[in-house]
């Protein structure tokens, strides 16, 4: 659940889970409070043996009230113990609704709590909402979306097989879904692609999706090589500063940070929109449907401006955001208003914002512990995520950015 964030938007879906320890065995059930309709699901009851996960569901839909909600999860023990999760959250209408697709990268951090996370948090301040896409049975209901983004599409992850041999994975786009993103496209909405370089990603089976766009990633990397020290924990970024000065996603920028792969141009409707150093070492491309001017992609071979270093200007550029308002403002045809960083002085962080949570006991030493995975001060509670049926154990990713 985003309690880090200082609103929470009509549409929004999270799951987070609850950890429960108990000393023995027994049947915990949930129930919820609230004035108005609830936005919390949880199951009715569980079994825990000493311990146990229970996923639970926060849910606003488009339709729910806005303003201050307050919900209380209770859970009551089977011995007759019971807690309160007191909830209290600000509701509003967002201008901006995105699907974000976390299913086919296979790199753990790629998601709106990992990597992502300024990202999910500075947009939500220009009133950008994203709901995470954690199965291919999502692409299905795209219309529900101003726009999608695909960030680190079929990265490679590190498994180990049966015989112990470690091997390379990658997480396959369907046909369906190509041809549901192509027809959400048409029909009038934005994609915004966030690739990756050769090497760390199976570029040709991103192609088979952004080739419908007439863009496609070749093997050849801006800069033409990536450095990696160790010593620093750091990669050689570079900042582009070449951009078109007519195209609304570029015209008012300076320059944002990249690292990634070159792009090329395969027909009609696609440009590049920025390139480093000459106008063929193309860094970002931009689509517009012949038959639907509505229906509009951005195509990026590099992630480095809109991960968590990127958004908070620890690289070289503090335009990042600035190009990320950009795109969404483009692929939506909305107008954003960017709103100034409260100072500390005299505004609350999001952190000190009208969002919480806190726990209540019904007796003094209660002999089970709660953990709800949440605080003010940092988020642990990772979305649900379908997993690929791989025939092998898949084990930690070597291959993840520096973070």
């Amino acid at each position: 659940m985003p309690f880090s964030m200082p609103t929470a938007f009509q549409g929004d879906i999270w799951h987070f889970p609850i950890t429960i320890i108990s000393p023995l065995q027994q049947t915990f059930t949930f129930t919820t409070n609230t004035l108005g309709d609830s936005l919390v699901q949880t199951p009715n009851s569980v079994l825990i043996n000493q311990s146990g996960v229970v996923d639970c569901l926060f849910n606003i839909s488009s339709n729910f009230p806005l303003g201050v909600h307050e919900e209380s999860i209770i859970v009551e023990s089977s011995l007759g113990e019971s807690f309160a999760i007191d909830v209290s959250v600000n509701i509003a209408p967002p201008k901006v609704r995105v699907g974000f697709d976390i299913f086919h990268s296979a790199w753990s951090i790629d998601h709106l709590f990992g990597q992502f996370l300024e990202f999910r948090l500075k947009l939500a301040d220009e009133g950008i909402t994203f709901v995470e896409l954690t199965h291919p049975d999502n692409f299905t209901h795209l219309e529900n979306f101003d726009a999608l983004v695909i960030a680190d599409p079929n990265t490679f992850g590190l498994a180990m097989r049966t015989d112990q041999e470690l091997v390379n994975y990658y997480i396959p786009f369907t046909n369906q879904t190509i041809t549901n993103i192509v027809n959400f496209v048409e029909s009038g909405h934005g994609l915004f692609v966030l690739g990756a370089w050769s090497g760390t990603a199976a570029l040709n089976e991103t192609n088979r999706l952004t080739k419908n766009f007439n863009i496609t990633f070749t093997n050849d990397s801006i800069p033409s090589q990536i450095i990696y020290d160790e010593e620093t924990d750091s990669y050689n970024v570079v900042l582009i500063t070449d951009m078109d000065s007519t195209h609304p996603v570029t015209a008012d920028l300076t320059n944002f940070d990249f690292l990634g792969a070159k792009l090329a141009l395969s027909g009609n409707n696609s440009k590049g929109i920025a390139w480093y150093q000459t106008s063929t070492n193309i860094a970002v491309a931009a689509y517009e449907s012949a038959t639907n001017s509505s229906g509009r992609v951005i195509v990026s071979g590099s992630n480095f401006m809109a991960d968590n270093w990127g958004v908070n200007g620890k690289y070289s550029s503090t335009n990042n955001l600035d190009f990320l308002v950009n795109v969404f403002e483009w692929l939506s045809n909305t107008t954003i208003e960017q709103t100034m960083p409260p100072s500390s002085a005299s505004a609350p962080s999001p952190h000190q914002a009208i969002n919480k949570i806190s726990v209540s006991f019904s007796s003094g030493i209660p002999t089970i512990q709660l953990y709800p995975h949440l605080s003010l001060q940092t988020v642990n509670c990772l979305p649900v995520t379908h997993q690929p049926k791989l025939s092998f154990e898949t084990i930690a990713i070597k291959n993840e950015k520096r973070k």
